[in-house]
C-alpha cells in the first residue's frame, strides 16, 4: 500500500485497502475474549511447554496477546490514513474527513507517509468543505481524538472557529495567506483550488442564509460568483443590477401548510369511504376474494334446499355471482329452446325452498306429471328434454 501510494496508484491502493479491512477483521475477531479463553484452554491441554521457544504460561501469553493488539492497532491506523488520502484524491471530500477523524495519532508512526501536521490540515479543510455549522462543532471542535492533530495548528483551529461564528471575512483571509503553504504539499497540491471554490460557495450560501435581501455593493466582486449559484440552482435568489440588490426568493409557509392540510383531508376522506364501503360489504355477508393463477378458489353458491330467510350465512363470492347472490338465490339455466315465464320460476322456486320440511312422497306413476307424446312431430325431440329439465325443478 505505501508503494502504490508513493507510486500514485490510487485505485490500486483502494483494491488492498478492502483486502487489508477484511484481514483486520479477522485479527480482531481471533483476538476477541471468547477466542483468547478457547485457546488458552487448547494451550494448557498440551504437555509440550515450550513451542518455538514461547512459553505457554500465563504471562508470555498476555504479552503476545498485547503486542498482538497494538500490531492491529497500528495497522488500523494506517488503514485509515491511507483511505483517507484515496478518498482525497478522489475528490470525495466527506468520505476522506471521516476517514481522516477514525485515525488515532497514539498508535501511528512518525514519521510516516506524512505527518500529524498535515493532516490536521487535510481534515479541516475537507471538513470545511463537506461539513455544516452543527457537524463542525460535533466532529471536528469536541472531538478528543482531532484535537491531538489540532494542537499543533493554531491557524486552523482559528480558522474553524471563525467558520462556525460566521466570520467568513476572516476565515477567507487565512485561507489566503495559507495557500502557498498548501501548494507545496504533494498531495494537496491538485486540490487546492477545488477546495477553495467549494469553501468559498458554502461560506457565500450561509452568509446570505438569514437574510432577505442584501446590498451588492458591499460584495461587488462576487456578482458573477452569485449568478453561478444561482444558475446552478443552490441559490434560490433574483439579482437586480440597477439597484445592486439581491433579494430572495422566499417560500410562503402559510401556503405550504394549507396545502398539507387539504392534502391530508382528502387521504383521511378517502379512507373513510373505504372504511365505509367495506362495513357495508360485511353486513351484507359479502366476502370478495382475489382469484390468484396458482391457486384458483371456487364460488360458494347458496344451496336452495335451505332456509336461509332467519338465518344468514356468509357467503364467498366471485365479482360475476355477486349479483345473484344479493338476490337471495341462484336462477336455474333455462329449458332449451324456450322460456320460463316469471311466474312458472316463481312456482318452481316455491317447492323448493320448502323440500327440507315437507314429508317425502313416494315416487309412483300417479305422482308423476303426464308427458304428451311427440310421436310424429319435429319438435318432439326437443320437448322430451325441456320435461326433464322441468322435472328436475320441481
Amino acid at each position: 500500500m505505501e508503494a502504490s501510494i508513493w507510486v500514485g496508484e490510487w485505485q490500486r491502493v483502494d483494491t488492498i485497502a478492502a483486502q487489508a479491512e477484511r484481514s483486520m477483521k479477522e485479527a480482531e475477531e481471533a483476538e476477541s475474549p471468547l477466542c483468547i479463553q478457547q485457546a488458552g484452554s487448547t494451550a494448557a491441554s498440551r504437555t509440550r511447554p515450550v513451542i518455538f521457544g514461547v512459553s505457554s504460561s500465563a504471562t508470555s501469553r498476555a504479552a503476545v496477546t498485547k503486542c498482538t493488539r497494538l500490531l492491529i492497532s497500528s495497522g488500523r491506523a494506517k488503514l485509515d490514513a491511507a483511505c483517507g488520502l484515496s478518498k482525497l484524491q478522489a475528490g470525495r471530500y466527506k468520505q476522506a474527513a471521516d476517514r481522516f477523524l477514525k485515525v488515532d495519532l497514539d498508535f501511528l508512526d512518525s514519521p510516516w507517509l506524512f505527518s500529524a501536521s498535515d493532516m490536521a490540515v487535510y481534515c479541516t479543510l475537507c471538513a470545511i468543505a463537506s461539513y455544516d455549522r452543527s457537524e463542525l462543532k460535533k466532529k471536528v471542535i469536541h472531538d478528543g481524538n482531532c484535537r491531538k492533530f489540532l494542537e499543533s495548528e493554531p491557524k486552523l483551529v482559528e480558522l474553524l472557529q471563525c467558520i462556525i461564528k460566521s466570520q467568513f471575512g476572516r476565515a477567507l483571509d487565512i485561507l489566503k495567506d495559507m495557500k502557498d503553504r498548501f501548494l507545496l504539499d504533494p498531495y494537496l497540491s491538485s486540490h487546492v483550488d477545488p477546495l477553495y471554490a467549494v469553501i468559498r460557495e458554502r461560506a457565500l450560501l450561509q452568509y446570505l442564509e438569514p437574510f432577505a435581501s442584501a446590498d451588492l455593493n458591499a460584495m461587488a466582486n462576487l456578482e458573477n460568483e452569485l449568478v453561478a449559484l444561482c444558475e446552478q440552482g443552490q441559490l434560490a435568489a433574483r439579482i437586480d443590477a440597477v439597484g445592486a440588490t439581491i433579494r430572495m426568493v422566499l417560500t410562503d409557509e402559510r401556503e405550504d401548510n394549507y396545502k398539507k392540510i387539504i392534502d391530508g383531508c382528502d387521504d383521511m376522506i378517502e379512507r373513510c369511504e373505504a372504511a365505509i364501503l367495506r362495513a357495508v360489504m360485511q353486513q351484507a355477508c359479502i366476502c370478495i376474494n382475489p382469484e390468484g393463477r396458482a391457486k384458483r378458489k371456487t364460488a360458494t353458491h347458496v344451496d336452495e334446499s335451505s332456509d336461509t330467510s332467519n338465518t344468514p350465512t356468509r357467503q364467498k363470492v366471485s365479482v360475476q355471482n355477486m349479483m345473484r347472490v344479493l338476490r337471495g338465490r341462484v336462477v336455474p339455466p333455462l329449458p332449451q329452446g324456450g322460456t320460463v315465464a316469471p311466474e312458472a320460476t316463481a312456482k318452481a322456486a316455491a317447492p323448493a325452498a320448502n323440500a327440507s320440511s315437507a314429508p317425502p312422497v313416494p315416487a309412483s306413476a300417479n305422482n308423476l306429471p303426464s308427458v304428451p307424446a311427440a310421436e310424429n312431430s319435429p319438435s318432439g325431440s326437443a320437448a322430451a328434454p325441456a320435461a326433464s329439465q322441468q322435472l328436475q325443478v320441481v
